[in-house]
């Protein structure tokens, strides 16, 4: 039996199929099996997947007649038809280092309290051109410690870090014990966007994790991809509100950081309006009113301030009047 099961979830990324499986098949650690899902892609993914299953022993594939609607539902999917103890989601459009799996694998062999292990990710375009790493991700947060590597408790990585953002910016970084997956119920269908954030914050309530700094991931960032349309129609605002409320319920979370977690989310949602790199839908607005209101009891100050700022930079007349960005709201 392999020691890890593999899951690349595809849809529509034939492209670059090719690369993903390359860059798995070529992993120092070599004893996996892997599963090619596709999720009834419209290009040439069914031909491509048939082609690469027949050149290795080690390939299943999983193929949806209709698709199913969210890559996470994928995830469940994929994960139930494995049978390794780790599991390695791989993204389809993205690749790695050859020595993700080892080192990664590694972490979990050493420290049995720790259920996920995750490593730093280079950003590639579209061509496979490195452009930086996901180091600039967590850079707002004021601190170095995702440039070395460690190992911490679950819990007060949700209570201190995950409460503010997603910390775990890439699946395709993440290998996971699989029984932890199962205990936890798997990744919900009920957000659209931040799943796998809600999957790490369960996993973390009863495990620990391990970071590795190296980048051995390559998160391939595409204009087209759900997150850059949701970060555009309002669903990651609303649902990096319900994050934060879920870890508060779930954990507790310190004052200075809730009041931290407030402003972020604040910011999440208002400042590509101000900057015009939205179009959220009124309806979808209301739902994150509704979210934050039941967060953050300085809402109010906060929107009457942002539409004095929002109002000062149509009219600029007006502007020496209205507070500025970092003034206390």
């Amino acid at each position: 039996m392999p020691r890890v099961s593999v899951i690349v979830p595809n849809y529509n990324h034939a492209r670059y199929l090719p690369e993903r499986v390359a860059s798995i098949l070529g992993q120092t650690f070599a004893d996996f099996e892997l599963i090619l899902m596709d999720d009834a892609s419209t290009d040439d993914s069914r031909a491509v997947i048939d082609r690469l299953a027949a050149g290795d022993a080690r390939i299943r594939t999983l193929i949806n007649p209709a698709n199913g609607g969210s890559g996470y539902k994928q995830w469940n999917k994929g994960v139930g038809a494995a049978v390794g103890e780790y599991v390695w989601i791989a993204e389809s459009d993205d690749s790695a280092e050859p020595e993700l799996l080892a080192r990664l694998v590694e972490k979990l062999d050493r420290h049995p309290e720790v259920g996920l292990a995750y490593c730093q990710s280079s950003r590639i375009n579209e061509g496979g051109e490195k452009t930086g790493t996901l180091l600039e991700w967590t850079s707002d947060l004021g601190t170095d410690r995702w440039e070395q590597d460690f190992v911490a408790p679950g819990a007060e990585e949700c209570r201190r870090y995950l409460c503010l953002k997603n910390t775990i910016p890439n699946a395709s970084g993440v290998v996971f014990r699989r029984a932890l997956f199962e205990k936890v119920g798997g990744a919900t269908d009920s957000l659209r966007l931040c799943a796998d954030w809600m999957l790490y914050v369960q996993m973390l309530l009863e495990s620990d994790l391990a970071y590795v700094a190296e980048p051995l991931n390559q998160f391939r960032v595409e204009p087209t991809s759900v997150t850059h349309r949701s970060k555009k129609d309002g669903t990651n605002a609303e649902e990096s509100y319900r994050m934060a409320r879920s870890i508060e319920s779930l954990v507790g979370i310190s004052p200075e950081v809730i009041e931290t977690a407030r402003e972020k989310m604040f910011f999440v949602w208002t400042h590509p309006v101000l900057k015009n790199e939205v179009a959220i839908p009124f309806r979808r607005h209301l739902r994150i009113y509704r979210e934050a209101s039941a967060f953050d009891p300085r809402l109010h100050r906060r929107l009457a301030i942002f539409f004095a700022r929002y109002f000062a930079a149509k009219n600029p007349w007006v502007r020496r009047y209205v507070p500025r960005r970092g003034d206390a709201l």
